[in-house]
């Protein structure tokens, strides 16, 4: 790891309507790719409170998790921020929650902000996979995101619901119509 320049930095956050649409293997493979082109400068976070499944389609069993990160936050170095991330052989850095204690991450969860702004000076790309949907909990990842993948269903009522996001997304977290980017799966 080594400090990124400010202006090369990019945040992105995936999200979606409801489960099962796909949304975590796309954060999960772009995330992958990206990393074959730069590798150890992707952080994906797998911010699922619940459901977080990242470490198991990668096959990793995490030692640390994105509490601890957040208790070491303020003397997080490049040496230590180095040994609580998991490093997958792709060359991806991963973060997730271990859910062996809801209440205990549920209160990480809500300090989440500030351990963004230490990762965002050791890694080129950081992509957020969130659960579904937007929890206020998570605004201080959402408002600085550089962009936003929302995966939706070519039904009426996912593409009404990815309409209320995008608007939530505009008018309560500041983002810019050019910062979201609408992905539709179909149910085949």
């Amino acid at each position: 790891l080594h400090r990124v320049d400010r202006r090369q930095r990019q945040m992105c956050i995936r999200d979606s309507t409801k489960g099962g649409m796909g949304a975590t293997t796309l954060a999960l493979n772009t995330a992958v790719e990206i990393a074959s082109y730069h590798p150890n400068e992707v952080l994906l976070l797998d911010i699922d409170l619940q459901f977080g499944v990242i470490p198991e389609y990668l096959n990793i069993t995490p030692t640390y998790s994105i509490s601890d990160a957040i208790d070491s936050s303020n003397d997080l170095d490049e040496m230590s921020l180095s040994s609580l991330v998991n490093k997958h052989t792709s060359g991806l850095h991963v973060l997730s929650f271990k859910h062996e204690n809801n209440a205990d991450d549920y209160e990480h969860a809500q300090k989440i902000g500030k351990l963004l702004p230490v990762l965002r000076r050791f890694y080129r790309y950081i992509i957020i996979d969130f659960s579904r949907g937007l929890d206020h909990m998570f605004a201080s990842a959402i408002s600085p995101a550089t962009k936003v993948l929302l995966v939706a269903q070519q039904t009426l009522v996912s593409v009404k619901n990815s309409n209320r996001l995008i608007r939530t997304l505009k008018f309560e977290y500041g983002l810019q119509q050019d910062s979201i980017c609408l992905l539709y799966t179909s149910d085949a």
